[in-house]
């Protein structure tokens, strides 16, 4: 049941409907999706304002401002395994593959709103808040093969749910590919690190 934030249940006939048009003329279609999407768990009742829309809007702010940081430095761009990774490097890679599998096991159970906070928690708090600040003291060719294999992976994860921008960002780095029909990313174990990210998360804590 969606409800209004005071928990009277949302009706025409009340005259409390939210008009989904209108958010999307205000915020962005993907900033409605990814937001209901968000903020509805399995089984509980939606609580919904206006408010919450911006939960959308500003993450897909967030994805536009990191994406031009990150896409002029593609010009730097070598294959992966050819990199020198730093602690930095395979902390990130390695909360990467971590998010790919929790993502897709929660998409297999249906999980819609677990899945979209995995991502919304990886890409703001981890890549962004961590990495990319981390980043900006390094030359783009050592950076370089790591943010395009963050970012490539990350728009794959991210499109069910935010089609229109990762599409946009997309055609950025691969212009002749669509992410709509790009292959569905797989979590390798090879690139989890638990030593790497302890070690990461007692600089995050300090």
């Amino acid at each position: 049941t969606v409800r209004v934030e005071g928990g009277k249940k949302m009706s025409k006939s009340l005259g409390n409907i939210i008009d989904p048009l209108e958010i999307i003329g205000e915020v962005g279609a993907d900033a409605l999706r990814f937001s209901l999407m968000v903020i509805t768990a399995t089984g509980t009742d939606v609580y919904l304002s206006e408010q919450k829309f911006l939960i959308g809007r500003n993450f897909a702010n967030k994805i536009w401002n990191a994406s031009r940081y990150i896409l002029p430095k593609m010009s730097k761009n070598i294959p992966l395994e050819k990199a020198t990774l730093g602690d930095s490097d395979r902390w990130i890679l390695s909360r990467l593959h971590h998010t790919i599998f929790d993502v897709t096991k929660a998409l297999e159970e249906y999980q819609f709103n677990i899945a979209a906070g995995a991502l919304y928690e990886f890409f703001w708090h981890e890549f962004c808040d961590w990495y990319l600040e981390l980043s900006k003291e390094r030359k783009d060719e050592e950076i370089a093969p790591v943010l395009h294999e963050v970012l490539k992976t990350f728009l794959s994860l991210l499109h069910p749910f935010m089609p229109f921008i990762t599409e946009e960002i997309g055609h950025e780095i691969l212009p002749d590919q669509s992410v709509m029909l790009s292959a569905w990313p797989e979590a390798d174990k090879k690139w989890f690190n638990p030593e790497i990210e302890s070690k990461m998360s007692f600089v995050i804590k300090a």
